[in-house]
Parts: C-alpha cells; structure tokens; sequence
C-alpha cells in the first residue's frame, strides 16, 4: 500500500492502522510532506514499512519499493 499521510477524512497513519489490524504482513509506504514530525514508535506501531519525505525522487521511491518488496534472510 503506498499512501499520503495527508487525505481527506483520514490521515495516512489511520489509514495504515486500520490496514495492519486486518493485515499485519501487507508492506505500507507512507509519503509526507511533513516525516520529521512523526514519532518513530508510531511508524513502527502503525505497520508502516518506510516513510518517504516529499518531494519523493523517483529512485528513491524505486528503492524502497525494492526494500519491501524483497525476500528477507531468516
């Protein structure tokens, strides 16, 4: 799920508590204009997987995507 922490009606963060209750394994990219801001403890507790701070260039977008995304070792 890649989300804006920013939306009408909700924020990114009630949204991505909201997808972790009902699936904890589902990877949540969090984009924001406003990062620093946000308590790591939160992040964590939310289930987001990786914050990125706009403006968001495409590589590092790439590059997170890739980090989800890829097996990790056990």
């Amino acid at each position: 799920i890649i989300t804006d922490m920013t939306m009408p009606h909700m924020t990114g963060l009630e949204l991505a508590e909201k997808i972790h209750d009902h699936n904890p394994d589902l990877p949540i990219i969090l984009c924001t204009g406003f990062g620093k801001g946000i308590p790591k403890d939160k992040i964590k507790d939310k289930g987001i997987s990786e914050v990125l701070i706009k403006p968001i260039i495409k590589s590092d977008f790439a590059d997170a995507i890739n980090r989800i995304l890829s097996p990790k070792d056990s």
